[in-house]
């Protein structure tokens, strides 16, 4: 098992769609049947983490791929070439590693599948996990 590359994790929250949420809407007033969000803003998440599966799985039948805990992902974090990209990796090293998701502490542009945040490798904060992936 390892961590999904940031490209990989995208694909797996997106699930086929091109919209800011897996959903398929571009309605940040959506956001609640997704995810648990919003601690500082009112938002569904009461401050704390929850069980997953207590919102709507995506079209690949994923949950909590929006909100709920950020997520870690291979990728140390950079910004991306304007160019297009496939599968981009950013750079070999960095202060800061991606995280992907969003969490229950944020707002709702937050927890969009695009949205790219970062942490310290040795970050650790209640609102912050991980989900592995496995190379056949």
């Amino acid at each position: 098992m390892r961590l999904p590359t940031e490209a990989e994790w995208e694909y797996a929250c997106r699930a086929g769609t091109q919209t800011p949420f897996y959903n398929g809407s571009t309605d940040d007033s959506t956001v609640g049947a997704l995810a648990w969000y919003g601690s500082c803003c009112g938002g569904n998440s009461g401050g704390q983490t929850h069980a997953v599966g207590g919102k709507a799985a995506n079209g690949f039948g994923l949950h909590d791929m929006s909100g709920n805990v950020w997520e870690w992902v291979n990728d140390w974090y950079g910004t991306y070439p304007s160019s297009a990209q496939t599968n981009p990796t950013g750079p070999v090293s960095a202060p800061y590693r991606v995280v992907r998701g969003g969490s229950w502490s944020n707002v709702t542009y937050v927890v969009r599948s695009s949205y790219r945040g970062f942490d310290t490798p040795g970050g650790a904060v209640n609102s912050l996990g991980f989900r592995v992936a496995r190379t056949p």
